[in-house]
């Protein structure tokens, strides 16, 4: 942002650099990086806000939490409260207004999914709803030939010219908003996490692990949560019974493989998938959206993570998640069970693909180097002890598909290139798209064949045309 003459605030600086917004010094644009408490724009501080990209938690407790427990209620109620209290930052009265455009997938996807716009307030949520709706008027607008630029500032304007129609509507949809009241299950949930916690400090340590233990017997918390909680109840164990606490983290990782893994007593799981019932198992992800719109969006997220000079958890993530977009079993082995291959891929009872992703690497990138050849040996191995007699094919997502001299690979490894990888983005981009006329609750087996066949999504056609063979430099 600097680098185009922007003002980016830090801690240090954002106290002047909102007086001299206050002030109405326009001149620069003003950058707030994940900063909202404290600051409020009112008036004309601030008339459009823009919230860029999901925002995520900066203290090492809050971000260890997400990692581990990303689709929990804890985890989405703090992330999408954060992104309610960004928004509010410009509207700070009652006669206040402002536009607030956002942008990114993760975000997009955020507020747009059915389960997260729940826990917005009821306000937010409604202007939402509201947003959504004039955005269908805009495209209403561009069928009739006006451009998505014009469209976009022609709302924009409405708003900040306080168009009288405009106006008029915005109030007549506000006006049926109706409280919404407090989630007592998760209320009383934290209660008891800040009794149990209190108790821990003061060398309580039974207690403590008893009253989240009373949570799971209560079924207070979710079933995706019951890891978290026998994890906590560990920590509070550790010091006084060690057996007990190597117990419940044996537990913990069982119920939720991105916990610690303990040293001892756990086994790695293996991987299963039955051949039949793969476009039913594309149906039900498919049906997890109300409309094409939400499937767009969190597709969009995901795809655009599978690109090179992505950060490797998140392009490992997305193409986890694309594994049952498309009816397959996936999991992180390497993450989940601390060794094994980064991404691995059930296809059916005896067929596997495993993944070394190298989504990191500089595009222009010669060569696969020993290191990364060894790497691809180890996961190799691993396979061979767990899945001893099944059938795989093992692929490093790299932008070269020429092996070093000084590297050398123990089994058949083929490249995913920034030229494979594309095409295969778009095969599942093509494939989804086709999703668009059909009505969701009324899809047919026979048809999802067909569009999996001709997008090159069939197991034959992704052991034989996605990725490249290897050469040895010599």
């Amino acid at each position: 942002m600097e680098a185009y003459g922007a003002t980016v605030a830090d801690r240090e600086s954002v106290g002047d650099a909102i007086n001299e917004l206050r002030k109405g010094t326009y001149e620069k644009v003003v950058v707030l990086v994940n900063r909202y408490d404290g600051i409020d724009l009112p008036d004309d501080t601030c008339r459009i806000l823009i919230f860029d990209g999901k925002p995520y938690s900066e203290s090492l407790v809050d971000l260890y939490e997400e990692l581990r427990r990303p689709d929990s209620v804890a985890t989405l109620m703090r992330t999408v409260r954060t992104v309610e209290q960004g928004m509010g930052r410009s509207v700070r009265g009652e006669k206040d207004y402002s536009v607030v455009v956002i942008v990114g997938s993760d975000l997009t996807r955020l507020i747009r999914d059915r389960e997260s716009r729940k826990y917005l307030s009821s306000q937010m949520s409604r202007q939402i709803e509201i947003g959504l709706e004039i955005t269908e008027m805009a495209k209403q607008d561009i069928e009739g030939r006006e451009t998505p630029a014009d469209a976009f500032a022609g709302l924009v304007r409405q708003c900040l010219q306080r168009d009288e129609d405009w106006t008029a509507f915005y109030a007549e949809q506000m006006a049926t908003v109706k409280p919404s009241g407090a989630n007592e299950r998760v209320l009383r949930a934290y209660a008891a996490e800040l009794v149990a916690e209190q108790a821990y400090r003061n060398g309580d340590y039974g207690t403590a692990a008893e009253i989240l233990q009373g949570l799971l017997d209560k079924k207070l918390v979710d079933s995706e949560d019951k890891g978290w909680y026998l994890q906590e109840m560990a920590r509070y164990q550790y010091r006084v019974n060690r057996p007990e606490s190597q117990r419940l983290q044996i537990a913990a990782h069982k119920d939720n493989h991105l916990l610690l893994k303990p040293s001892e007593g756990v086994t790695v799981a293996k991987l299963t998938l039955v051949s039949q019932g793969r476009v039913e198992r594309i149906m039900a992800w498919v049906s997890k959206f109300e409309n094409y719109g939400q499937l767009e969006i969190a597709l969009s997220d995901i795809l655009g993570r599978l690109v090179f000079g992505t950060k490797a958890d998140k392009f490992e993530l997305a193409l986890d998640e694309i594994s049952r977009a498309i009816g397959f079993a996936g999991e992180r082995p390497d993450k989940e069970w601390k060794e094994g291959p980064d991404n691995l891929w059930a296809l059916d009872d005896t067929q596997y693909i495993m993944w070394e992703c190298k989504s990191e690497v500089e595009i222009d990138r010669a060569e696969i180097n020993k290191r990364e050849a060894e790497q691809m040996n180890r996961s190799s191995a691993w396979f061979d002890k767990h899945y001893g007699g099944m059938k795989v094919k093992r692929i490093i997502v790299h932008p070269s598909n020429v092996v070093a001299s000084a590297a050398s690979f123990t089994h058949e490894v083929e490249a995913m290139r920034e030229t494979e990888l594309k095409r295969f983005v778009k095969q599942l981009r093509e494939f989804f798209k086709s999703f668009e006329a059909f009505n969701f609750k009324d899809l047919s087996v026979v048809q999802l064949q067909k569009l999996v066949n001709m997008h090159g999504l069939s197991v034959p056609s992704l052991l034989t045309e996605s990725t490249k063979k290897l050469k040895n430099l010599k």
